[in-house]
């Protein structure tokens, strides 16, 4: 009889343990708090954009004809003289004058005195190249009969700092027609540094043989530079 009873008891006990077994394991799984997480993305893609604008993209003096009548030192020269610079440079020499400003020895023609503007829409640094498709033969005395007029022009800032470089030509150098010549070789994309200015200096012979409207057409064209001085 003892010895029943001792089993029961251990039989009741081991029951117990089971069941608070139980118990503690439902307690403990909610518990556990292990971390979590995922990634969450945000992507875009920056487009390279090299674009130039005329900002400024004509210049026309108009109708005028050479004086050769006077005052002096327009007789001498018998031609006449067109510029978009106001510094003065480029006259002839022993003229007595510092340059041609808008209009010198000439009759009618009108006075302009903005060059073309190149502005880049970029946003890196870009190389500038122009191209004229006339030259002083071309545009003024007629193909062969080049009387010593002039077809020039140079690059100087709109902006201050435009180009990272140097301009080239920095002063009034003769236009050869179809000739690629890179204006800068590492323009500036910043919005207060990105504008340069091609001015002209014509000058034109009383024997000029292209009677008429004459025009020339200058094209900018312009390629990422290998220096990102704006970056």
């Amino acid at each position: 009889m003892e010895s029943t009873n001792l089993l029961m008891v251990v039989a009741v006990l081991a029951v117990l343990a089971s069941g608070i077994g139980v118990v503690m394991s439902l307690v403990a799984l909610p518990s556990a708090g292990y971390a979590s997480s995922d990634l969450g993305n945000v992507t875009f893609e920056i487009e390279s954009l090299i674009s130039v604008q005329f900002t400024n993209n004509l210049i026309n003096w108009s109708t005028g004809y050479v004086n050769t009548t006077g005052p002096s030192p327009c007789v001498n020269g018998v031609e006449a003289q067109l510029a978009t610079d106001v510094t003065g440079e480029g006259a002839p020499a022993g003229t007595g004058v510092n340059g041609p400003i808008g209009v010198f020895c000439g009759i009618g023609w009108q006075p302009q005195l903005q060059g073309l503007t190149l502005a880049s829409l970029s946003n890196q640094d870009i190389n500038v190249t122009l191209t004229s498709d006339s030259n002083a033969i071309t545009l003024i005395d007629g193909v062969g009969n080049n009387f010593g007029s002039n077809f020039r022009w140079k690059v100087s800032d709109n902006k201050t700092s435009t180009c990272n470089s140097a301009f080239n030509p920095l002063s009034y150098s003769e236009i050869v027609q179809g000739q690629n010549v890179i204006a800068c070789d590492s323009m500036n994309f910043e919005n207060t540094h990105n504008a340069f200015d091609i001015d002209f200096y014509v000058n034109i012979s009383d024997q000029a043989a292209q009677i008429g409207y004459q025009k020339a057409v200058i094209t900018a064209t312009a390629e990422r530079s290998d220096t990102q001085v704006g970056v």
